[in-house]
């Protein structure tokens, strides 16, 4: 399939394409003539997907039985929508709003197509007292695991866990956990579940 879409051009034109337009005859695309065609497919449109600053994220395509159909201004609207669907597809978009979250943040890794997970640097800071185990906490609370799953993973009853929650909240100047928990992400004040190193 990478081979189809570097053979036309996908991954490069801008505006969406129906098969009609591609510059290749049909029967030269493997994709097409091995698989689409025989299926009873006759017709296609596809549109590369762009993000604002100009990362190709993949393709939409979208086949029809008839060669009548996509018409050339449905084409037209659905390359109209791509900027739209490449923002709500972007797997960068979440992680960079969360590490624009934290302050003083001055890099990060963003691995490609197979994203879980970045990694923002900022200067250490004040960690406001806070211990590995109320970090490791903050971090299980933000990645949104009950109660029951923290007190498992770290070994300890729920009374435990509880403490554990009042004193960053305490150290975060707050008693409300929702607050301390804002608090935690802005400043960088928790380690995510599996990234903590025993002291």
């Amino acid at each position: 399939m990478a081979a189809d879409v570097e053979l036309g051009g996908l991954n490069r034109a801008r505006p969406a394409r129906c098969l009609r337009d591609i510059p290749v005859p049909m029967q030269e695309i493997p994709l097409w003539a091995d698989y689409f065609w025989p299926a009873g497919f006759r017709e296609g449109v596809v549109l590369g997907l762009f993000t604002a600053d100009d990362r190709y994220l993949g393709l939409l395509g979208l086949q029809t039985d008839t060669t009548a159909h996509p018409t050339d201004e449905a084409r037209d609207l659905i390359g109209a929508l791509g900027p739209t669907l490449a923002a709500a597809l972007d797997p960068t978009r979440a992680v960079a709003a969360a590490a624009r979250a934290v302050r003083g943040a001055h890099g990060g890794g963003e691995p490609p197509h197979f994203l879980r997970a970045a990694i923002v640097i900022s200067d250490a800071g004040d960690r406001r007292g806070l211990t590995l185990t109320e970090l490791e906490v903050l971090g299980m609370l933000l990645t949104e695991w009950p109660d029951e799953r923290i007190a498992a993973a770290l070994g300890a009853s729920g009374s435990e866990l509880a403490g554990h929650i009042e004193r960053a909240e305490v150290k975060l100047a707050t008693s409300t956990r929702g607050v301390a928990l804002v608090r935690a992400l802005n400043q960088g004040l928790y380690i995510p579940p599996g990234l903590a190193v025993p002291a």
